[in-house]
């Protein structure tokens, strides 16, 4: 590999760890001080991203303030996880009721992986790199 190539895979292994420390971040800020709900599965979108088939939940609750909130989720998934009126376990924001994440072994596995995955790819290119 080029140097150029090399600072390009170290940048994205950069950007690729940081997504995923900002995704455990944000899960343990809303852990700690946001709301515990019941939500339902009311929609999955099957969207295509560059060739790849990606599924988006549409989850719908009732906040604390008794209002239905209808959210699309931010979180795509490369594969069904959830089916239409699944009952899901949720935490939100209560000053911003769109902002939730799913209370899940799975997505919060996956967080953790995206950010092993940055960390260990930092590490293996910038060894390669200095070397």
């Amino acid at each position: 590999m080029s140097n150029f190539e090399m600072i390009w895979a170290i940048g994205i292994s950069v950007i690729v760890l940081c997504v995923g420390l900002l995704r455990i971040n944000e899960r343990w800020k809303l852990n700690k001080n946001g709301i515990r709900t019941d939500g339902h599965i009311i929609h999955i979108e099957r969207v295509i991203i560059k060739n790849k088939v990606s599924f988006v939940p549409t989850i719908s609750y009732i906040d604390s303030d008794s209002k239905q909130i209808e959210v699309k989720h931010s979180d795509s998934m490369p594969f069904k996880v959830y089916k239409v009126n699944e009952k899901i376990p949720i935490i939100y924001d209560v000053n911003d009721p769109e902002n939730l994440v799913i209370i899940s072994k799975t997505t919060a596995f996956l967080d953790f992986i995206i950010a092993i995955a940055g960390f260990v790819g930092l590490l293996f290119f910038l060894q390669k790199f200095l070397m």
